[in-house]
C-alpha cells in the first residue's frame, strides 16, 4: 500500500525536465550518476524510461516524444493548462479554489494547482524568458503532501522556427521563501523533481512536443528496486494520460477557432 501511496505523489506532479536519458550506463544528474538497473520502452507511444541507483538514493527518469496536428500556441497553451488538472472527488480538500470548481482534465491525487505570480519573476528578453511563475501544489493520498513549483517559459527561435521551453522545478523551502510571501513548507517523498517541455513548430499547424522528466529521493520503500517496477508502470500510464490530455485541449482549441 505504501508504494501506492508515493507512486501517487510521483505522478501526481508529472505534468511537471531535462534531457537526461544518458546514453551509457548512467542516469546523470546534478553531477552525480545514478547506475541504471531498470529500464522499458514503449514503442508506439515512444516512451523511454529508466531508473537507477546510488546506495541511499534513486533516480527515475522519463521521455516522450510526438507530433501533434495543431498550432505551437495551442500546444503551449494546453501545457500550461495546470489549474484545470485536478481531482473533483477531492474537492473538499481544497484550499485556493471554490469547491464548485470543475476540473477538465482527471489527475487521481491532484487536489489542485494554484498559479502564484511574483514581483521578482518577470519576462527577460536577454535570456529569452517569456513568463515565470509559481504553482503551488495540493497532493493528497492518506497523507497530504505540499510543494512549491517554479515554471519558466523560454520563446527561441530554432532551425529558423519558433520553439517554446517550459521548465519545471520543485523548489526547496529556501527558495520558496525568496518568492512567496506566504509560508509553504515543502512535504514530500522526492528531493528533486524537474521536467521540461520542449516544443518545436514543424509547420503552422504541426507541432513536435518533447518531455523530459526526473526525480531523486532517498525514501526506503521507493529506493528499493522492488518498487522501481512499480513506479516505472504507473510513470508510463501517466505519460500516456498527460500527452493524451494536451491533445485534447490543443485540438479542440484548433477546431473552435477554425470552424467560427
Amino acid at each position: 500500500m505504501l508504494i501506492k501511496v508515493f507512486t501517487s505523489l510521483l505522478l501526481s506532479v508529472l505534468i511537471l525536465p531535462i534531457g537526461l536519458m544518458a546514453k551509457d550506463s548512467s542516469i546523470k544528474y546534478k553531477k552525480k550518476k545514478f547506475p541504471i538497473d531498470k529500464k522499458s520502452k514503449n514503442r508506439k507511444q515512444n516512451i523511454k524510461l529508466k531508473t537507477g541507483k546510488t546506495s541511499d538514493r534513486r533516480a527515475y527518469n522519463g521521455t516522450v516524444h510526438q507530433e501533434v496536428d495543431a498550432p505551437i500556441e495551442n500546444i503551449l497553451s494546453a501545457v500550461l493548462d495546470f489549474e484545470n488538472r485536478c481531482n473533483n472527488e477531492m474537492k473538499d480538500k481544497r484550499k485556493y479554489h471554490s469547491k464548485k470548481k470543475k476540473c477538465k482534465y482527471f489527475n487521481g491525487n491532484l487536489v489542485e494547482s494554484k498559479i502564484i505570480r511574483s514581483d521578482k519573476l518577470k519576462p527577460n528578453k536577454e535570456q529569452n524568458i517569456k513568463d515565470q511563475f509559481i504553482i503551488i501544489r495540493n497532493i493528497y493520498n492518506r497523507y497530504a503532501f505540499t510543494h512549491a513549483d517554479l515554471i519558466t517559459v523560454f520563446e527561441e527561435i530554432h532551425q529558423d522556427k519558433k520553439r517554446y521551453r517550459v521548465k519545471i522545478e520543485m523548489m526547496d523551502d529556501r527558495k520558496t521563501k525568496k518568492y512567496l510571501k506566504n509560508k509553504i513548507e515543502r512535504t514530500s517523498a522526492f528531493l528533486n523533481i524537474e521536467g521540461e517541455f520542449v516544443l518545436d513548430q514543424i509547420s503552422p499547424n504541426k507541432t513536435s512536443i518533447s518531455y523530459s522528466y526526473v526525480s531523486v529521493t532517498d525514501h526506503w520503500l521507493l529506493n528499493k528496486s522492488v518498487s522501481a517496477g512499480t513506479v516505472m508502470e504507473k510513470m508510463e500510464s501517466s505519460f500516456i494520460t498527460l500527452f493524451s490530455n494536451i491533445k485534447i485541449e490543443a485540438s479542440t482549441a484548433f477546431v473552435a477557432k477554425n470552424s467560427k
